[in-house]
């Protein structure tokens, strides 16, 4: 089985992550790439980049630098792929840390995906289940999303039973940014 393509799509988000005093005066967007690797064998691993500051330069290094890296290349020679990234990234051209790390899980779902088994369980699960909490921008969100529930001031520890989690937590409304998904341009390279 060997990488025959090598994809990514641009996901825009257009809101900027902070505010323009921590910004400077660039736009600072933070986007989203989604990569998707396809063998010659149909099969499809999915992953995504943070595009920090600019998705158009992601993609960019994703193409130029690490998708002749990738292409021809068996999916199961993961940790020769990550090395050879590396090296590439310490000694040559000093692309962004976080882009090896989308395409190892790019390559561990499509491996995960030609054994039959969900990505946890191939990398080796631990359990069946995990605890979680919930998030929401202030208390009133996390009472209005429950149904069945009184308006804002309901007791927390209500919620969080009725929600079946152990925790909430509740943020400031200035760090929760929505997320629309506008689809930018694809780019394929085979």
């Amino acid at each position: 089985m060997k990488i025959e393509k090598f994809e990514t799509w641009w996901v825009k988000r257009d809101k900027c992550l902070f505010d323009e005093k921590r910004r400077g005066s660039g736009s600072m967007d933070w986007d989203v790439i989604v990569l998707k690797l396809t063998t010659d064998n149909g099969i499809e691993g999915l992953a995504t980049a943070l595009a920090a500051r600019s998705g158009n330069v992601t993609e960019s290094y994703l193409h130029d630098n690490i998708a002749p890296v990738i292409l021809g290349r068996d999916p199961h020679d993961r940790e020769k792929i990550w090395h050879d990234l590396w090296n590439i990234d310490r000694h040559l051209t000093f692309f962004p840390v976080y882009l090896p790390g989308p395409v190892d899980v790019a390559l561990w779902d499509i491996c995960a995906k030609e054994a039959g088994l969900p990505l946890y369980k191939y990398i080796g699960a631990y359990r069946e289940e995990l605890p979680v909490y919930a998030a929401a921008q202030s208390q009133p969100a996390v009472v209005l999303a429950v149904q069945g529930l009184p308006r804002p001031g309901h007791d927390l520890r209500r919620v969080a039973r009725n929600l079946n989690v152990e925790a909430l937590k509740i943020l400031p409304s200035c760090l929760l940014v929505p997320i629309p998904c506008v689809s930018g341009k694809q780019r394929v390279k085979n």
